[in-house]
C-alpha cells in the first residue's frame, strides 16, 4: 500500500533538538556516554525495546545498547559481556570473541546500525565506538516451495531472509559470472532490494533501466513486492500479471540464464523477474529438468490449451444460440431438453 504524504504544517522553532533523519546529515559523537545515551534515546522517543547494560573496561565506563527483540542473549552474554568483565582491559576488537565487530564515529550511522540490529558498546573517553553483530536470526530455514512443487529437480525454495536466497542463488553460479546489486527503498522501514544479473548475458539496457525505476520509487515503506511490480510494469492498469513471481530458486536460474533480470526483496520470499512476456507465464519449473523436445511438447500443449479453453466455450455459446441448424435435429433436441430442467 502506498502512504500517501501530506504537506506538513509550519511550526515555530523550539529550543529542543530536532529530530533529523539520520541518512541525511551526519552527526558526530558527544562528549560523554551520558550525552550520546541522551541522543539517541530522544531521537528514538525513548522507546522500551532499547535496552543498555553497563560495564566497566580499561577502567573506564562502557555502555552496550542495543534492541532487545534483535539480539541472540546467549551470543551476548557469552561472547562480549562475559569476556569484557573477565579481561577488564585490552583492545575491545581483540577481547570480543564476535565474527563482525567494526568501528565508528558517526551517530547517523550508529543509530542506522542500531536500528538494523547491531549492538553499539561506547567507552568513556573514546573518541570512537564498536558496532557488535549479534543479532539474532529471526528467519526460517530452507525449505521446500509451497506452491511451485514439482516432481523432478531441486526442492528448495526461497525464505524471507535475503542473505539466504542470495546464498541459494550464489550456489548455482560459482565462476563468478552472478552480478548483485544493493539497493534501498521505503524512507522510512529502509528495504534491502537486490537486483541480480549475469554478467556478460543480461543486456545493461535491461539492468539499468531495472535500477532506474527502483530508484525513482518514493514511498515511506516496503510492505509487499507489489510496490515493486507497480514500478517495473509498463502498463499499470493493464488486468494481466507484467513481471514474474516465483519462489524457486532453479527457476530463477534459468530465467538469468535467459538474460532476464531478478529482483529480490528483504521480507519477501517471492522473487520478481523482468522483463516478461506471455510465454514466460506458460513454462513449468519441470520444464528445466526435462529433455528439451519434451519440455517444449508440454510447453505447446499448455500454449494450446489456453486457446481451446477460451475458443471453445464461445463456440459452443454461439452455435447453440445462433447456428442450431448446424446441429443435428436428435442432439439439439437433447441440449434444450436439458437446459429446459435447469
Amino acid at each position: 500500500m502506498l502512504i500517501k504524504r501530506y504537506p506538513k504544517k509550519k511550526k515555530q522553532k523550539q529550543a529542543s533538538v530536532p529530530k533529523q533523519d539520520p541518512a541525511s546529515i551526519n552527526i558526530p559523537l558527544k562528549l560523554t556516554i551520558e550525552e550520546n545515551k541522551k541522543y539517541i534515546q530522544e531521537y528514538l522517543d525513548y522507546t522500551s525495546d532499547l535496552g543498555e547494560r553497563w560495564l566497566t573496561f580499561n577502567c573506564k565506563k562502557a555502555l552496550l545498547m542495543y534492541f532487545v527483540p534483535f539480539m541472540d542473549s546467549v551470543k551476548l552474554n557469552e561472547h562480549v559481556i562475559k569476556l569484557m568483565l573477565l579481561e577488564k582491559e585490552g583492545d575491545p576488537k581483540e577481547v570480543i570473541q564476535i565474527g563482525s565487530v567494526n568501528e565508528s564515529q558517526d551517530l547517523h550511522e550508529i543509530i542506522t546500525l542500531l536500528c538494523c540490529g547491531g549492538a553499539i558498546l561506547f567507552l568513556e573517553d573514546t573518541p570512537i565506538l564498536y558496532v557488535i553483530d549479534a543479532t539474532l536470526p529471526a528467519s526460517r530455514e530452507v525449505s521446500q516451495a509451497i506452491d511451485e512443487k514439482v516432481v523432478r529437480g531441486s526442492h528448495e525454495g526461497f525464505v524471507e531472509n535475503l542473505d539466504k536466497n542470495i546464498n541459494l542463488m550464489r550456489q548455482r553460479f560459482l565462476d563468478g559470472s552472478l552480478m548483485v546489486k544493493y539497493l534501498e527503498v521505503g524512507t522510512i522501514s529502509r528495504t534491502r532490494v537486490a537486483v541480480l544479473y549475469l554478467k556478460g548475458i543480461s543486456n545493461p539496457e535491461y539492468y539499468e533501466e531495472v535500477f532506474r525505476r527502483l530508484e525513482s520509487i518514493d514511498v515511506d515503506a516496503v510492505e509487499s513486492g507489489s510496490i515493486i511490480e507497480e514500478a517495473l510494469e509498463n502498463s499499470p492498469f493493464s488486468p494481466f500479471p507484467q513481471p514474474l513471481n516465483t519462489e524457486r530458486p532453479d527457476r530463477v536460474m534459468g530465467n538469468l540464464l535467459e538474460g532476464r533480470i531478478t529482483i529480490m526483496t528483504a521480507g519477501n520470499s517471492s522473487t520478481i523477474v523482468a522483463p516478461s512476456c506471455f510465454f514466460t507465464f506458460y513454462q513449468s519449473p519441470e520444464d528445466y529438468n526435462t529433455r528439451s523436445l519434451y519440455g517444449s511438447f508440454f510447453r505447446l500443449l499448455r500454449i494450446f490449451s489456453f486457446f481451446v479453453a477460451i475458443s471453445l466455450p464461445a463456440l459452443y455459446i454461439a452455435t447453440i444460440s445462433f447456428h442450431y441448424e448446424l446441429i443435428p435435429v436428435d442432439l439439439i433436441l437433447t441440449v434444450k431438453s436439458n437446459h429446459s430442467y435447469q
